[in-house]
């Protein structure tokens, strides 16, 4: 609605905002039905069983027995290696078909890094929390990413059925527009952070 607001005036009309509104609230009641079936599937009743079963016997392996400062540096390590190998293939391969699934793959990645370092930040490591610090910058930036890449499907989804039923699309076809240039900053935006946290030491 804000998205829509914020057009020239005359651009989206509230018909078409009605429009607009009644389908993606058809589309997250039919998503919300579908979690509540998983929710009440054996599936899901198996998971909550093996959970409760952690409580008295959580299946830890001998890596548990290890000293913090000796192990989580190395595990933080590793996460951070993962994050550099992910973006490695993705600038390879810029441009090729599945680049934003990379990136995708590259903000769970940050993901992971971010909160491994989280993990060790009381041990004092400087380096690894100003790691940690990037890969939070990556993992929220590619989150934005990530949105935009997912509101630009939708949109066409929507403008598709919207001028199959008749309907005038350069409104949706505006917000598309401003969907795709997001895309493309907050990429922009990514390599950045990522060629600043590079220099980190």
């Amino acid at each position: 609605h804000a998205r829509m607001a914020a057009l020239p005036p005359g651009v989206a009309t509230a018909a078409l905002a009605r429009w607009v509104d009644a389908r993606l609230r058809q589309a997250h009641r039919a998503a919300f039905q579908g979690v509540l079936v998983d929710l009440g599937g054996d599936r899901y009743w198996t998971l909550v069983g093996t959970l409760d079963s952690w409580a008295d016997a959580a299946p830890w392996s001998t890596e548990a027995e290890k000293a913090a400062t000796k192990h989580l540096p190395s595990a933080a390590l590793k996460t951070w290696s993962d994050l550099e190998r992910s973006v490695k293939v993705t600038s390879k391969r810029a441009g090729a078909e599945g680049h934003e699934e990379r990136l995708h793959e590259v903000r769970k990645a940050a993901k992971r890094a971010r909160y491994a370092a989280a993990a060790i930040e009381p041990l004092g490591d400087g380096r690894t929390a100003r790691r940690g610090r990037a890969a939070k910058q990556i993992h929220h930036t590619l989150g934005d990413h990530r949105d935009a890449v997912v509101a630009g499907g939708k949109l066409r989804e929507l403008a598709a059925t919207a001028r199959a039923e008749g309907k005038d699309t350069f409104a949706l076809g505006m917000l598309y527009a401003g969907s795709q240039v997001e895309v493309v900053e907050r990429e922009r935006d990514f390599r950045e952070i990522w060629l600043n946290a590079r220099r980190l030491k």
